[in-house]
């Protein structure tokens, strides 16, 4: 069984790797927002 990876196919792995990547950021971001509210808070 040969598999070949068409360049669209790669095109499109990058691109949702990179959202994935883009929604990790998101979280961290969150996430140290959070942290900053809730040192606030005490």
């Amino acid at each position: 069984m040969t598999y070949e990876t068409s360049p669209l196919s790669e095109f499109k792995k990058l691109k949702s790797l990179n959202a994935f990547i883009l929604e990790l950021n998101s979280l961290q971001t969150l996430i140290q927002q959070l942290t900053l509210v809730t040192h606030h808070i005490k």
